[in-house]
């Protein structure tokens, strides 16, 4: 275990999750667990991007922009999804925003009626 890539900075972001649902439950939308989850970070001192802007090129021209829910000390791509269980699709989307940003670490976090389930996802 000790070779996971930003170990004490997910253990922060996951508690962060943790404590999101604890306070409000289940059975919210999407955006309301990232408005709680922005208060937390800035409890937790975390420097964060809310609906961070990624850019797709094509010969150094912008031709579309994703918007990943956020990104996390400049180190971490953050994706929020609600429900009760992950899709390919979710898997999909944060390996291209982890492709396009190069960044090293992503992290699903999805938001059931038992609580929040957290996945990393490394970009090797």
């Amino acid at each position: 275990m000790k070779n996971l890539i930003y170990k004490d900075l997910v253990y922060i972001i996951n508690g962060c999750a943790f404590q999101a649902f604890a306070y409000a439950g289940p059975g919210y939308r999407e955006r309301y667990y990232c408005q709680l989850l922005t208060k937390y970070f800035e409890e937790a001192k975390l420097a964060y991007v809310h609906q961070y802007k990624i850019d797709t090129l094509l010969y150094s021209k912008i031709v579309s922009k994703r918007y990943a829910d956020f990104l996390i000390e400049d180190a971490v791509v953050l994706e929020i999804k609600i429900g009760e269980k992950w899709y390919k699709k979710d898997f999909d989307q944060i390996n291209e925003y982890l492709k396009l940003t190069k960044k090293r670490l992503g992290l699903l976090i999805l938001f059931t009626k038992n609580g929040a389930r957290i996945k990393r996802i490394a970009n090797l």
